[in-house]
């Protein structure tokens, strides 16, 4: 499967699954979630419209009582401006934080429904043009999780990411694939192979809730 999306000035594709092969790509629960985030035109009663609505009302204009359906972009470039320079963590200079010896975990579910992962891989990706793919990796990797979404989704991961980064920062143990397990209690056996970006997990056969029936591949 190919997920077409929109990147800065044209459509791009992200090659991968957004869902573990075996997965249903849908269930009841989910889909009522996601008709809570909905994006109708003048839509306002949705978990997504109010996060938008307190970024203009406090971050903007600050002003808690702001009507937004009064908002006008073109009159608050600046106010916007200060805004994002807030909001966005796009810088790409992690020189002392190297420097330092610091070791990062990133992880993002390819069914979040707020914030896109394809930003993440993007700058993921702006990191690896800057110190290229090798030095990127033995200071930051990057982890998609198919099916898991904004704290929600079809897959509720767990795994011992602090364990994972003690383990690299004081034993210089860097990470490859991690095996996480589902938190929910009614799918306790199901375990999920995370493979550092760009690879991913292919189904190679077997139960498809083990970890033991993906490997990691480029292979799209």
């Amino acid at each position: 499967m190919d997920i077409s999306f929109l990147g800065n000035d044209e459509f791009e594709e992200y090659p991968g699954y957004a869902v573990f092969q075996g997965e249903p790509l849908r269930d009841d629960e989910d889909l009522f979630v996601l008709n809570g985030l909905s994006s109708a035109p003048g839509a306002r009663d949705s978990d997504a419209a109010g996060f938008g609505e307190a970024v203009i009302s406090r971050m903007v204009m600050r002003d808690a009582g702001f009507d937004v359906r009064g908002f006008d972009p073109e009159e608050h470039v600046p106010e916007l401006r200060r805004a994002s320079d807030l909001l966005d963590a796009d810088s790409t200079c992690w020189d002392a934080f190297i420097d330092n010896g610091g070791k990062a975990l990133m992880y993002h579910g390819t069914y979040d429904q707020l914030i896109s992962v394809n930003s993440t891989v993007q700058y993921y990706e702006a990191l690896c043009d800057r110190y290229d793919r090798e030095e990127t990796q033995g200071f930051c990797r990057l982890y998609l999780v198919p099916g898991f979404g904004h704290s929600i989704g079809l897959v509720d991961m767990g795994a011992d990411l602090l364990g994972t980064l003690d383990a690299w920062v004081c034993e210089g143990e860097r990470p490859e694939s991690i095996v996480a397990h589902e938190r929910r209690y009614d799918r306790e056996d199901r375990e999920y192979l995370l493979c550092p970006f760009p690879w991913y997990p292919r189904y190679v056969g077997g139960n498809p809730a083990k970890a033991s029936s993906y490997k990691e591949t480029l292979d799209h």
